[in-house]
């Protein structure tokens, strides 16, 4: 029988079985109850009518049987289905791109049979995931996703547990690379390179909130009110419209600074709804095109500008805070991170430079009270 989700909890496990003499009729009777994982909800199945208890019996065995086939036939693929259904909580954007992570790097679990991968699949799959020229965090996120998959079956369906055996990778020497950010200095030369006024004011807003490039986009004049911004859409495509923001934590409200808020002035009196663009937002391919075409002109005229992705506007920013002694909390907030350790995890090395000043402070402290 083909396999579907619904026939999965319909023939998951029976809670009760019962064969019973139907005094009345003078036959027997068997009555299955199934309960659905997700919701609770009770499921009875019954048949009436058969001449012998044990053909009842036989009936209820079929059952079990049915069962058993069932959730043997419950693959990788259907199950991240699944999975990802159960994420209310995640946006189309964050479930699309679960999907090509584990599509392009977990094929090989994607038409298997949960209860027929072994633990020599995994280790065959580690290995070659390991080759694959790929930043160990990527790698890592691949191995979170199949194990979040894994273990959901496992919950809710009663199917292996396989990937709970899978280690993470170590981070290597490449992976601890520098961050690249910029300065406000270069910054403001990079700026400086940009004639649109609308474009410069996008990226300055860029580098003075931390904001992502979708988020800056669907800004709204509407969003902006008593010196703060509102946050709680993005656009990544114009085709694709406006969408959630990645997660619910990414929803927030960022105070403007008053340079800033001088630079969107003129904005905030143009035509259209969109801050940067009128009755559209800004191309994304216009975007980076401004981007890139700046970075090589300041280098064309001499200076050594390095260069950074849009994104790292976002990580210039943070970097800025924090190594001005800004508490981590509030920049965490700030950034819209889903908790503080996601901060910690990516400006650790920040931290690390910040300990000597933090050292000399207490002994500064001590010395004043001695």
């Amino acid at each position: 029988m083909p396999f579907t989700m619904r026939s999965l909890y319909q023939n998951r496990r029976a809670k009760t079985m019962s064969v019973h003499k139907d005094k009345d009729r003078g036959t027997w009777f068997a009555q299955v109850q199934l309960r659905d994982p997700l919701t609770g909800k009770l499921i009875t199945k019954k048949k009436r009518g058969f001449e012998l208890k044990r053909e009842a019996q036989a009936w209820e065995a079929e059952i079990r049987a049915n069962n058993q086939e069932v959730k043997s036939s419950a693959t990788f693929g259907v199950m991240m289905e699944e999975y990802l259904k159960s994420r209310t909580s995640a946006n189309e954007e964050t479930k699309r791109s679960k999907h090509h992570l584990a599509n392009t790097y977990a094929a090989a679990f994607m038409d298997m049979p949960l209860n027929q991968i072994k633990p020599k699949d995994v280790l065959k799959w580690r290995n070659e995931l390991a080759e694959k020229k790929l930043a160990t965090r990527t790698k890592n996120n691949v191995i979170s996703f199949v194990r979040s998959v894994s273990a959901f079956g496992y919950k809710y369906y009663d199917t292996p547990d396989f990937a709970k055996i899978i280690e993470p990778f170590r981070a290597t020497a490449a992976d601890k690379k520098e961050m690249k950010t910029w300065t406000i200095e270069e910054f403001n030369l990079f700026s400086s390179y940009i004639k649109n006024y609308t474009i410069r004011a996008y990226f300055t807003f860029l580098f003075y909130t931390g904001c992502r490039r979708s988020e800056g986009k669907a800004v709204l004049k509407s969003d902006i009110k008593d010196g703060w911004v509102t946050i709680d859409k993005t656009i990544k495509h114009n085709k694709q419209g406006v969408r959630a923001p990645k997660t619910a934590s990414s929803v927030r409200k960022i105070k403007l600074d008053k340079y800033t808020l001088e630079i969107l002035k003129p904005l905030m009196a143009k035509d259209g709804p969109y801050l940067f663009g009128d009755f559209e937002p800004l191309g994304i391919t216009t975007i980076q095109r401004a981007f890139d075409n700046a970075i090589a002109a300041a280098n064309a005229d001499g200076h050594t500008l390095k260069k950074i992705r849009i994104h790292d506007l976002r990580h210039s920013h943070a970097t800025i805070l924090i190594n001005n002694g800004v508490n981590i909390v509030a920049v965490s907030k700030r950034l819209g991170h889903s908790d503080i350790n996601m901060t910690l995890k990516v400006y650790t090395h920040l931290l690390e430079k910040n300990a000597d000043e933090l050292v000399d402070k207490l002994e500064e402290l001590k010395e004043s009270v001695a």
